[in-house]
């Protein structure tokens, strides 16, 4: 990796001689203007000024997350089977536990004989909304990284996760999946080949500006990069459960958009020693109260 130490950033200037170099391109669509030269998702934002250069820290920790989000599942693989077990023996706790709340006279569940694990996951599958009773062929395609946030919400979110589960118009695991898969493309995480004007025209959503990358760059070389999108995710994921309830809308594609929209608003506008995770709680708690969040304009 080659560094360009001439021309000082403005942000960040502690870390100078640190930053990506930086080269003129005619594959460039703004004509003569400058990209990162690297070999990944960042050459492909324009770079317009020096303002929003990312640092050699903050693009490793940007490629290491990358890198986590497109492993695939492997149901060949141990861990990610013993993984796909332990979450769906939280959801039939879930359910249990929902069931034993409506059941009169104190009678439970709890008498009822241990299921098999793989008729466990035939009975709850489609009800929490995979396409079939085989969830593997749906992590296939998305990955392992939605299994382990799954598992991650329903564990540190089992309330919200309840709330979510019992409606029927919002298919927890549909809307992870398709959730997931257009945050991280927005953050040119996944499919760094696929063009804006196609990811447009298909999913009716835009890529982060630079700006964006940068405000994400800079909170992720902070935090533990997984972590930081669990949150980050779980805060999306309540956030759109919130809007289907006030929107009473089942349209979750533009729930979905309506979501990532508000979370690049955030992005953009949230400052350097301010936390991106408490700035979203912030915006969320406004929403369960039925306040407007303040609309922040997009570069």
């Amino acid at each position: 990796m080659e560094f360009h130490p001439e021309k000082e950033p403005l942000l960040n200037k502690e870390d100078k001689d640190t930053y990506i170099k930086i080269e003129d391109t005619s594959s460039c669509q703004k004509s003569k203007e400058q990209v990162i030269n690297c070999q990944d998702c960042l050459e492909l934002l324009c770079f317009c000024c020096y303002n929003y250069d990312v640092t050699q820290r903050e693009y490793e920790s940007h490629l290491a997350l990358s890198n986590r989000c497109s492993i695939k599942y492997n149901k060949e693989d141990s861990v990610h089977e013993k993984l796909l077990l332990e979450f769906f023996e939280v959801i039939k706790e879930l359910n249990s536990e929902e069931n034993e709340e409506g059941c009169e006279n104190g009678e439970t569940n709890k008498n009822k004989k241990t299921e098999d694990i793989n008729h466990i996951i035939k009975k709850f599958s489609k009800k929490i909304g995979f396409q079939n009773d085989n969830p593997r062929e749906d992590l296939n395609k998305s990955g392992l990284f939605t299994l382990e946030f799954m598992n991650y919400f329903i564990n540190n979110y089992k309330t919200e996760s309840k709330n979510i589960l019992k409606e029927k118009d919002f298919s927890f695991a549909l809307v992870c999946i398709n959730l997931i898969y257009r945050i991280n493309l927005i953050l040119y995480l996944i499919d760094k080949d696929k063009s804006d004007s196609d990811i447009y025209n298909i999913y009716k959503i835009e890529r982060c500006s630079r700006k964006e990358i940068k405000n994400f760059c800079l909170h992720l070389e902070n935090d533990n990069e997984k972590d930081l999108m669990f949150h980050i995710i779980s805060l999306c994921l309540n956030y759109a459960f919130e809007k289907f309830k006030n929107a009473g809308s089942s349209n979750i594609d533009i729930i979905i958009n309506g979501t990532l929209q508000h979370f690049r608003e955030v992005l953009n506008d949230v400052k350097k020693n301010e936390k991106l995770i408490d700035r979203f709680k912030y915006e969320l708690e406004k929403l369960k109260n039925g306040k407007n969040s303040q609309k922040v304009k997009i570069n």
